[in-house]
């Protein structure tokens, strides 16, 4: 998914269609999201002069992580930490995707995710 905005990366509200074997036919349709999450890689909201390293949200669809999420850190250029249900955190980036160990209070990228996803 795209906005037509440079600086903004959708990271849900993605859906996935199963079509047939002849790809003629769409036979299923799932959502892979229960709402649509947009953000800025830019960082609008940092001190002038600042870069985000990495981007974060709530994932509230589903403990495993949506497939979608390989593609979206390749396009932001950034990993993704990601909160689920099941209060694991995991990063998503360039070549990996795992469960994430660190703690809110860390100096780091997943501390701030965790600080902010309340993880």
């Amino acid at each position: 998914a795209a906005t037509g905005e440079a600086d903004q990366v959708v990271l849900a509200g993605h859906f996935r269609v199963t079509v047939s074997a002849d790809g003629t036919t769409a036979e299923r349709v799932d959502a892979l999201a229960q709402s649509f999450v947009v953000t800025s890689s830019k960082g609008s909201r940092l001190p002038e002069g600042a870069e985000p390293v990495a981007l974060y949200f709530n994932q509230i669809v589903s403990n495993k992580l949506v497939e979608t999420l390989i593609y979206t850190a390749n396009l932001a250029k950034k990993p993704i930490y990601v909160a689920t249900p099941d209060r694991k955190m995991s990063v998503v980036g360039v070549g990996e995707m795992r469960v994430d160990t660190s703690k809110a209070s860390d100096k780091s990228a997943a501390g701030a995710a965790r600080q902010a996803t309340g993880r």
